[in-house]
């Protein structure tokens, strides 16, 4: 008996050390707070201070314990100021069941801020009658400065040319109240102002040799007459072509002649609006101009920033500027954490930055009043110092820069974006330059990364680029982005390089509304880009009406882009547009209410035919996949037959099984492309006339109507089909849309 009980005692003494080492494992958990220190124990009563103190408490943990610990650290509400980049590396990572957790402590509000918060104290309304006297009266009472120098600020970053065809690069200092972002003093307020005659188009940086001259052009307005004091004045707008936004410091305005003479050169050089209605410039950097509320401007000689706010000016305002320009999270080599619920905002570059990253998860996170963006994924490129459209760039971390200029030289360029990482239900907003840049896999190899961006809602993502700066731009192979809700932008929603991805249940409505020739979803100039998928989105209130915009953009020769199960409404001037490219699918879409369905062109044969010429830019990315063999070939067969299928023609595009309701025309493949085909000679117009006798083998199978054909709420923009509609008596294969699924859903698990 005694035995007995000894032997039980034992085993009760180890299944209770068992069950505290599990409850020890379960409780591995980390306290931080603005009003902790870094010498604490890290304990809720005792929290650490810093993320850097986090990190080094955690490291020291795991020096002892095994990465499959599971380990959180809880974030207490208050702003963590970051002068710095947190940086992250394997040494930081988690296990695969056990990832390291960042989390705000039960939906506290926890901000990661790259700026500094400054007293409303310093705040004082404006009473130099100098001043003053530079404002228009009607906003003059409403005028206050503070001085930055005072407040222990003296870094203002720098105000550098930005726009098409140049780099990222971090913004300069920004304000910010009550997390509102404000914005230099501008005229007009909204819109843009004529173009007049070019009195010189200067010369264009477009060699590294050449720094460029800037050019010249007449104003057609009495405004600059209010601007004889003002110096650093600069010029905004879309001066050349509608696709191509800049931003560029005046060296000279004269008042006589009534011009501006640009101290800086542009990518393209001026056209007059004369010609093109939707170019035109707005002035910025103005304290003459500070007249409604959200501008300010900044004396950079005193440190005194002038901004407008109204009379109810109490003294408890939330008052901030932009000051760190490198990532505020670097994740280098990391695996296995995830991020939930916290707050990143106010820097003047990026929120995060990752390489060779595996199952890195941001969740419920927001991404606010960031300069440039909210997170890249992968290399970028050191910034080129002239403008290029093209050209092969150093890799370099931590940085945007230059990548899309050099990818478009080397679009077969791995930056090493790791695999498995994601952004899921985040919502991203009042960004400088777009939202995400989602690369990773291998287009050599054709190996998936499958990071992606999920139930996320992203909008007003161009507050400072206007063109190419989109809400995602994803590169590489096999990344995804599905149940997304992008709305309010300037240019591309979003860009699409590489192979195979999928972008899926999202909602996309007012992008492109400041632009000229460009789509929500934009893919082209590479025909071996096989295997994106375009399904279940929904497209609404796209473009104005009087410019060429779409909503998905097949670009010089795109090609093997499938493009199913999605909703047009209002989706553009041309909701599809084909130019050149081949074996694109277009299927069980529905189109409602758009000037033109599909416009297709014959561009390869005529004014863009140098592309498709052998030794062109087509015949050189081809090259760089070896597009006739594995895993090309067996993954694309028909992209392997390129060459031998009159590269020229936009052939294959099929576009059947579609409903079109209250469309003004369905498609422009005659006028567009059937005729300049006899210009095809010798064998090609042999094998043509033999293979394709007829453009219409591309249409068929396809329901048109003027009238409701039995959607359940159009008026609410539900365009799901009833049963009984009549779509499905004449299109028996019609797929009804799964239009309840699509945009942000509250349970992802559904």
């Amino acid at each position: 008996m005694k035995t007995d009980y000894i032997y039980l005692t034992l085993i009760g003494l180890l299944i209770t050390i068992c069950l505290t080492s599990c409850q020890q494992e379960q409780m591995a958990a980390f306290y931080v707070s603005p009003d902790g220190n870094d010498s604490a124990q890290g304990t809720i009563d005792d929290p650490l201070a810093t993320l850097d103190g986090v990190k080094e408490m955690i490291r020291k943990y795991r020096i002892h314990n095994s990465k499959k610990t599971p380990v959180t650290v809880y974030f207490r509400e208050g702003t963590y100021q970051r002068s710095r980049t947190l940086n992250l590396d394997e040494n930081d990572s988690g296990s695969e069941n056990h990832p390291v957790v960042y989390k705000a402590y039960k939906n506290e509000e926890a901000i990661i801020s790259g700026g500094k918060t400054i007293s409303a104290d310093f705040v004082q309304k404006v009473t130099d009658t100098k001043i003053l006297n530079r404002i228009v009266p009607e906003a003059r009472p409403n005028i206050r400065v503070l001085n930055l120098k005072e407040s222990g600020i003296n870094d203002y970053g720098q105000m550098v040319p930005r726009g098409f065809a140049r780099p990222y690069r971090p913004m300069h200092l920004e304000f910010f109240i009550n997390n509102q972002a404000f914005q230099l003093a501008r005229w007009p307020n909204n819109g843009k102002q004529p173009i007049g005659k070019i009195v010189d188009q200067g010369t264009m940086a477009r060699e590294d040799s050449l720094p460029g001259k800037g050019g010249a052009f007449r104003y057609l307005t009495n405004r600059p007459g209010r601007w004889k004091q003002a110096e650093n004045v600069w010029l905004a707008g879309l001066f050349k072509y509608g696709w191509a936004d800049d931003r560029i410091r005046v060296e000279e305005i004269n008042h006589h002649e009534k011009t501006f003479s640009m101290d800086h050169a542009t990518m393209y050089g001026f056209n007059t609006t004369e010609k093109f209605h939707y170019l035109g410039w707005f002035a910025f950097n103005l304290l003459e101009e500070i007249d409604t509320i959200g501008e300010y401007y900044l004396d950079r000689k005193t440190g005194d920033l002038y901004f407008y706010y109204p009379d109810n000016f109490s003294g408890d305002e939330k008052i901030q500027v932009s000051m760190l320009e490198t990532p505020m999270v670097s994740i280098k080599g990391a695996s296995n954490m995830t991020f939930d619920g916290l707050i990143f905002e106010n820097t003047r570059g990026m929120g995060v930055y990752m390489e060779r990253t595996e199952n890195i998860l941001f969740e419920n996170c927001t991404f606010r009043n960031l300069g440039l963006l909210a997170a890249s994924l992968g290399k970028g490129i050191r910034p080129f110092e002239q403008m290029r459209h093209d050209k092969i760039g150093v890799p370099a971390p931590d940085t945007v820069g230059s990548l899309y200029q050099h990818l478009y030289a080397d679009p077969v360029f791995n930056r090493m974006a790791g695999k498995n990482n994601g952004f899921r239900s985040c919502e991203i907003y009042q960004t400088g330059a777009g939202g995400i840049i989602l690369g990773g896999g291998d287009r050599l190899t054709l190996e998936p990364a499958g990071n992606f961006i999920e139930n996320c809602k992203i909008y007003d993502f161009n507050r400072v680029y206007r063109s190419y700066r989109g809400a995602v731009k994803i590169d590489g192979v096999g990344n995804r982005l599905s149940h997304c809700l992008i709305y309010n932008g300037t240019h591309v929603g979003i860009m699409v390089h590489g192979n195979d991805h999928i972008m899926e249940y999202n909602e996309f409505h007012h992008i492109c509304m400041d632009v000229d020739d460009m789509g929500v979803i934009y893919l082209g100039r590479d025909p071996s880009e096989y295997g994106n998928v375009v399904r279940h989105n929904f497209f609404h209130h796209i473009g104005q009406p009087d410019v060429s915009v779409m909503a998905v953009y097949a670009d010089d020769g795109a090609c093997g882009t499938q493009v199913y199960g999605n909703i047009f409404y209002k989706a553009g001037t041309k909701s599809v547009m084909i130019g050149g490219g081949q074996n694109n699918d277009f299927s069980n879409n529905i189109f409602i209410d758009v000037p033109l369905a599909f416009h297709i062109d014959s561009r390869l044969l005529e004014w863009s035919k140098n592309k498709v010429a052998r030794g062109g830019i087509f015949d050189y990315r081809l090259d760089l996949v070896n597009h006739d063999e594995p895993p090309y070939s067996e993954r694309y067969p028909e992209l392997a037959k390129y060459w031998d299928n009159l590269p020229e023609l936009p052939l294959d595009n099929d576009i059947v099984n579609n409903v079109f309701i209250d469309v003004e025309q369905i498609h422009n493949f005659k006028e567009m492309w059937y005729y300049p085909m006899q210009q095809l000679k010798g064998k090609k117009k042999e094998f043509y006339k033999k293979n394709k006798p007829d453009f219409e083998y591309i249409f068929e199978q396809n329901f048109i109507t003027d009238e409701d054909p039995g959607f359940i709420d159009p008026e609410k923009l539900n365009f799901s089909l009833k049963p009984e509609s009549s779509v499905f008596d004449s299109l028996p294969d019609f797929n009804p849309l799964p239009y309840s699924k699509i945009g942000i859903r509250q349970n992802m698990k559904e």
